[in-house]
């Protein structure tokens, strides 16, 4: 069985993240669903552009986080140098479909079911 591509990770690949590594702001929220006693995890991130004369911004929203592991450095900013997101949707789990990491100082890491990411 071959794989679909996913549309979702090649838009964010083509928005170039590896050039917004600076983060401005990361927010982490949960939501009570209507009518339950559960909550969804969301996970918001602003990324400046390396280059200071740039002034555009990658916002990333993901829906429902799990998983999450956050180790920020003790004594540096906190830099997401490479964050990449790959779909899991084969492994057939309900409700997650990416697994996203932060490969190069290993920061971040948590799988998700949707996200969004644009340029501003």
């Amino acid at each position: 069985m071959t794989d679909q591509p996913d549309h979702l990770i090649e838009e964010y690949y083509s928005l170039h993240p590896v050039s917004f590594t600076f983060v401005e702001d990361f927010h982490v929220r949960q939501v009570r669903k209507s009518k339950s006693d559960a909550y969804e995890v969301y996970l918001d991130m602003e990324l400046r552009h390396q280059n200071a004369e740039d002034s555009r911004h990658l916002i990333l929203s993901f829906q429902g986080v799990r998983n999450i592991r956050f180790t920020p450095p003790t004594r540096m900013i906190i830099q997401m140098i490479h964050l990449e997101i790959t779909s899991i949707r084969a492994n057939g789990w309900e409700g997650i479909n990416y697994d996203v990491r932060e490969t190069e100082n290993d920061t971040l890491s948590f799988s998700c079911e949707g996200f969004t990411a644009e340029v501003r």
